[in-house]
């Protein structure tokens, strides 16, 4: 199944932000996927609140109601490999320790 990845993001991009863009580029390595990111200032934009990580246009909802995390990306993507989890786990903790 072949998927477009997108995310909405604040400029300057923040944490969230940066990470949303950073799940995005290794969905799309994974998953030959497409990804593209839009910075917009200031926000919200079009009625979502950014950042936001859309999975063939429909933004996905943090399950904590705060953050995206690599178990909320995995659940949208049907046909993800093993391995992705663990690549964005490792995203994860990457960007939120900066």
């Amino acid at each position: 199944m072949s998927h477009t990845i997108h995310v909405e993001a604040n400029n300057p991009p923040g944490k969230r932000c940066t990470l949303y863009i950073r799940y995005a580029e290794k969905v799309g390595q994974h998953l030959g996927a497409p990804f593209s990111a839009i910075f917009h200032s200031p926000h919200p934009v079009q009625g979502r609140i950014t950042p936001a990580l859309l999975v063939g246009g429909v933004a996905l909802v943090p399950a904590n109601g705060e953050v995206l995390l690599p178990q909320d990306v995995c659940a949208a993507l049907a046909d993800a490999p093993a391995e992705l989890l663990e690549t964005l786990t490792a995203a994860h903790q990457a960007t939120m320790t900066d």
